[in-house]
């Protein structure tokens, strides 16, 4: 390299587990600080074929922003799959894990090298797309657009431990449960820290499955002022943090993901509870093959990927698959509704697994958490001891839906919310018209 200047057509290009990181381990310190060293010599990029959640998981919550553009380095102009053409490269901040990107991959015997050097790109060309197990190549569903022929790159290294080669039910009512509570600021308009108001995420806070709006974040914060407040949620932490933001467990007082089994309070996890030794294996592998062979013979009009996602406390179930996109969900909203595909089920295997204890609960659009008993939301209330009252906010608080047992739940005043923008209206005039 010329006097040590950076080589900007050089592309150094890797795979992620067993080559940046152990399999499915988070990247050392090390090899981070090694990555930003060859940085200032060659253009860098990772490939992997999990979604970006997970190569998140491993390489850094950064790795979504624009200080990592194409997973590392804002150097690789790739478009994001199952994105709409019009979607711009600064959208990465606001990805969402509907957006996967199409994995494909050569034959075995057209790479048989672990490092693939092209010396043009021309010599790149479209072709069909094959199955490919681990780690690949990942582009644009559009082979047109997206070939490697567009990777403005005279050389192209790319690393990886195996190949890596280049183809183309009711709705709910609007009201407060039973006791009504004081709600009242502290003399002299301090913060009562005697009150803790507790929220939903998908439908009270955010729209389904979509990020925070500045202006419901920013009453948020007002809100702290006013009182304690806590996020509840049946999604793991990661998926909470895409829709309340990186720095969740600190913005709230309190943030309890998988209903409370994985609890923060003021930044620092105070605990953790886990279905897999809960049940054990074979239980848990007995109600998984039953739920997949429903799934498999179920009629419905499409099907995508992961029908079944394993959580720290809880599995949630999706007929059609969680790896649908957003107007997908919709449309399955829409037909659920119609058929009850997810509440017939709920009834197969609440009769089915009837000796395992579990609670079924019906949450979002697509899917449904499955869980032991008294592991639902109220889960969270042995955290909450030291508060005189519970606000408890909520979109699907009727019976079935993910928000009842802690909205019926005698630790809590239970407020039934229609919107994100109902929820501010209540808790302004509960908090802070007072």
């Amino acid at each position: 390299m010329a006097t040590g200047r950076r080589n900007a057509g050089v592309l150094a290009l890797f795979d992620v587990d067993g080559t940046l990181t152990a399999p499915r381990k988070a990247v050392t310190p090390e090899m981070l600080q090694f990555m930003k060293e060859l940085r200032e010599h060659v253009t860098v990029g990772v490939v992997g074929g999990s979604d970006l959640v997970k190569i998140s998981e491993q390489l850094g919550k950064s790795v979504r922003v624009l200080d990592l553009s194409f997973f590392i380095g804002q150097d690789l102009p790739v478009r994001y799959g199952m994105s709409p053409p019009e979607e711009s490269d600064s959208d990465i901040e606001v990805w969402v894990e509907e957006r996967r990107i199409e994995v494909v991959r050569l034959d075995d015997g057209e790479a048989s090298s672990s490092v693939l050097t092209t010396s043009a790109p021309s010599s790149f060309a479209p072709v069909a797309s094959a199955p490919s197990i681990g780690a690949s190549m990942v582009l644009d569903g559009d082979e047109q657009k997206s070939a490697p022929a567009k990777l403005p790159f005279p050389s192209l290294h790319a690393s990886g431990l195996g190949l890596c080669s280049y183809p183309a039910a009711a709705a709910p009512v609007r009201g407060r449960r039973r006791r009504s509570g004081t709600a009242a600021m502290a003399a002299g308009g301090r913060r009562n820290a005697g009150v803790l108001a507790l929220f939903d995420v998908d439908g009270t806070l955010t729209a389904p499955r979509k990020v925070v709006t500045p202006e419901m974040f920013q009453f948020m914060k007002e809100l702290r002022q006013h009182v304690t407040v806590g996020v509840v949620g049946g999604s793991d932490l990661v998926k909470i943090s895409e829709q309340l933001g990186k720095s969740v467990i600190i913005d709230y007082d309190y943030c309890f993901s998988e209903n409370g089994l994985v609890a923060h309070k003021n930044g620092e996890l105070i605990g953790t509870q886990s279905l897999k030794s809960f049940l054990g294996d074979d239980k848990l592998k007995e109600f998984i093959n039953f739920t997949l062979h429903y799934i498999a013979d179920l009629d419905i009009p499409i099907k995508r990927g992961t029908f079944i996602e394993f959580r720290s406390g809880m599995l949630n179930v999706s007929p059609i698959g969680r790896n649908c996109s957003q107007e997908e969900r919709d449309e399955f909203e829409k037909y659920d509704k119609v058929h009850n595909i997810r509440p017939k089920m709920v009834s197969v295997l609440r009769e089915k697994f009837a000796h395992l204890n579990l609670t079924f609960s019906i949450g979002g659009q697509i899917s449904f958490d499955v869980f032991p008993q008294g592991w639902d939301k109220t889960y969270c209330l042995r955290y909450l001891e030291e508060f005189q009252e519970i606000h408890f906010f909520g979109d699907k608080t009727y019976k079935g839906g993910n928000d009842y047992e802690i909205f019926e739940s005698d630790r809590t005043i239970g407020h039934t919310v229609t919107s994100p923008e109902d929820t501010a209206e209540q808790c302004r005039s509960l908090f802070i018209s007072k």
